[in-house]
């Protein structure tokens, strides 16, 4: 081999020998557990012959690495596997507007979903999983529900892209957010959902339209010209 060519080889050696060494590193911690996300379902042990799962509202906490003080979290439910005799498993994928989010759960969607489906289904255990998450876009959205696959469902419903923009992993997640309060009055004060500080472009204050009636004597709304 000439000198030239063993030029060449050296200075490609030396420029990937830096990629070569994490890339190895990467593939020993993976392998070895550490990174990734950890699993939206956990077992937590024997119950009665089946194992009871539950759903792990901490799960989400390292999708929101950009806000980590106030990540977006699902509500805790237990299921247990295998699926029950005559159950009918829903598992309810989205984020605040699927868990109901600021109601409570007897007046999100789900509950509504659940008690309609018992009603004509009287002889079937109708069983949903809320697994609405506040503040995440469809991108964890997509990882959750591959997971839920695994856990026998009858039906599998998404209700989401409410937060493509400023949910975790959303465009504008990454965003610097100068104009909101960390005083807002949005989802526990979360600067990304919170209330913007006041602007020129933002509405008048309703006590300006006190005097104005909230609508015609006809029941049609109106106002005072």
């Amino acid at each position: 081999m000439s000198v030239a060519k063993r030029q060449i080889m050296f200075r490609w050696l030396a420029v990937s020998l830096p990629f070569l060494a994490l890339g190895l590193a990467e593939t020993i911690l993976c392998l070895a557990g550490f990174g990734g996300y950890p699993p939206f379902v956990r077992d937590v042990g024997e119950w009665r012959g089946s194992r009871l799962m539950m759903v792990e509202p901490a799960a989400t906490r390292p999708y929101f690495f950009a806000a980590r003080e106030r990540p977006g979290y699902a509500d805790q439910s237990v299921f247990l596997m295998p699926k029950p005799a005559n159950t009918f498993r829903i598992f309810l994928v989205g984020e605040s507007a699927a868990k109901g989010y600021p109601q409570p759960p007897n007046l999100s969607m789900g509950s509504f979903l659940q008690a309609m489906l018992q009603d004509l289904h009287p002889n079937k255990k109708i069983e949903l999983l809320n697994m609405g998450t506040t503040g995440v876009s469809t991108y964890p959205l997509v990882y959750m529900t591959r997971e839920l696959v695994r856990y026998s469902p009858d039906i599998i419903i998404v209700y989401a892209g409410n937060n493509e923009f400023y949910g975790a992993y959303g465009g504008g997640f990454y965003l610097p957010w100068p104009r909101y309060s960390h005083q807002s009055e949005g989802p526990a004060g979360h600067p990304l959902f919170g209330r913007p500080a006041k602007t020129r472009r933002d509405p008048p204050s309703p006590a300006r339209h006190r005097h104005l009636p909230h609508g015609n004597h006809d029941g049609r709304p109106g106002h005072r010209s």
